[in-house]
């Protein structure tokens, strides 16, 4: 299962601390954050009862991974001009 959040300046550390938290005690194996004020996308993935951050990139990086399915983008593209 992947859980991906669109962040906000009002939702951030709700999405980071009690979310992340609620979806690791409920085995969600993916949770991405993008984050549209950067631009930037973080992945995690469940490692046993807690979530280890899988790659962070902002801007023009690329996002690239392989689970749960393959996916390349940059975070930049995501917002709009």
């Amino acid at each position: 299962m992947l859980i991906v959040e669109v962040a906000s300046r009002s939702t951030r550390l709700h999405d980071l601390n009690d979310k992340l938290a609620a979806y690791a005690a409920n085995r969600c194996l993916h949770y991405w954050v993008v984050d549209p004020d950067e631009p930037s996308v973080v992945a995690f993935r469940l490692a046993g009862a807690h979530y280890e951050e899988v790659v962070r990139v902002m801007g023009d990086a690329r996002f690239e991974v392989g689970d749960p399915f393959a996916v390349a983008f940059s975070p930049s593209e995501l917002v709009a001009d």
